[in-house]
């Protein structure tokens, strides 16, 4: 703005304020006395109000009124009003930002919140945050859900306000393991976790914390490699017959127990993934699933009549070395070789000719056999 339209004259002094001069209806002081407040003027030449207020506790706010254009000039004997109303426009923003800051009421945690467990409980928390329960990106766990630690050990006001007062569900043994396993049901309500009433794990007082560890990174029972180790604390059998000759590969960690066991309840016996045993085996198994034009009756009903899957000393996982595993149902005396006699069938000793001989050297086909001639499962 020019000069000559404040001083037409060319003074070098500002006309009376009159209404609507320079866009103001009073003069400067008008704007800047208010309150018989002190006036101060800065190092620019600028007036500054300071005014501060007790319903700020203490925090001095400070509030910057220019005058008009007439007495910005007459002010500010140096420089540009520029950098005088950019200066204006920066005071306003932090004077804006600071009373927003200021309205912000810090939240305070009730005494229950998952911010007071962690006061005391730093390492589980700090544990659990790389599991799947910790994660925030995961749709699937509680915290993305604005759940922590309430979520599974209940809401604990007591326990917080008093450490010897356990709280609500507590994930050790003498917990019921019934109330253990339905704080986990509670989110876990999948297919796989439908049949977990009937089960045999939940009628023998086994809950879900019993084998899975939700404040580990790495869920043992939920890594193949180590899962087998998991299972045989219990099943100390199952552990010595994965140590015969012949066995699954589990102990390796090529073929988990959840290969063919569903720990959390099945509809099929032994808790199994499938309906039945064979169901089971034909997984990995198929090409003994048939059907043949010859079946073998005990391979078709079940394939434990034959083999141990966890383990024997009989290779392929025989429950019983042939001849032996064969004479448990083929006990006719006549055969079609030299064996006539009913004395020289086995646990007796044989003919010359047949020592060192095995069943399955003639009949190879013990699952069953589609050759037109095969009837005897010798092709």
């Amino acid at each position: 703005m020019s000069a000559r339209r404040c001083d037409p004259a060319g003074t070098g002094r500002p006309p009376p304020s009159r209404p609507g001069h320079c866009g103001f209806s009073r003069r400067p002081e008008a704007y800047l006395k208010r309150d018989n407040a002190p006036l101060d003027p800065d190092s620019a030449g600028r007036l500054r109000e300071l005014r501060s207020s007790s319903r700020r506790k203490g925090i001095m706010a400070e509030l910057l009124l220019m005058p008009d254009v007439c007495a910005a000039r007459r002010l500010v004997p140096v420089g540009t009003l520029r950098a005088v109303l950019h200066g204006l426009c920066v005071l306003l923003l932090l004077t804006a930002v600071s009373a927003f800051a200021q309205g912000a009421k810090e939240p305070v945690p009730p005494d229950n919140a998952d911010a007071k467990c962690v006061a005391c409980h730093f390492k589980e928390a700090e544990a659990i945050k790389v599991t799947r329960h910790g994660v925030i990106g995961d749709p699937r766990g509680p915290v993305a859900h604005g759940g922590a630690c309430q979520s599974c050990h209940g809401p604990s006001q007591e326990h917080a306000q008093n450490a010897r007062i356990k709280p609500a569900v507590v994930f050790n043994r003498t917990a019921p393991a019934e109330k253990r396993s339905q704080a986990c049901l509670s989110c876990h309500q999948g297919a796989k976790t439908m049949h977990w009433a009937g089960a045999a794990h939940a009628r023998n007082d086994v809950a879900c914390d019993s084998c899975h560890k939700s404040h580990r990174p790495a869920d043992p029972v939920k890594v193949a490699s180590t899962q087998a180790g998991v299972c045989f604390d219990c099943h100390k059998d199952v552990r010595a017959a994965t140590l015969r000759l012949s066995t699954h590969p589990m102990r390796s960690g090529w073929m988990p127990c959840s290969s063919c066991h569903n720990a959390h309840g099945s509809v099929g016996e032994a808790e199994l993934v499938r309906a039945s045993v064979n169901q089971t085996c034909y997984a990995c198994h198929a090409e003994k699933r048939g059907p043949f034009l010859w079946p073998h009756q005990p391979s078709s009903e079940n394939c434990s009549n034959c083999h141990d899957p966890h383990g024997t000393n009989n290779a392929p996982l025989l429950v019983s070395r042939m001849p032996y595993l064969c004479s448990q149902c083929h006990l006719t005396p006549q055969h079609g070789s030299n064996l006539q006699s009913g004395s020289n069938l086995p646990p007796a000793v044989g003919g010359a000719s047949m020592l060192g001989a095995s069943c399955a050297n003639c009949h190879m086909k013990v699952h069953g056999s589609n050759h037109p001639s095969g009837a005897t499962l010798t092709r």
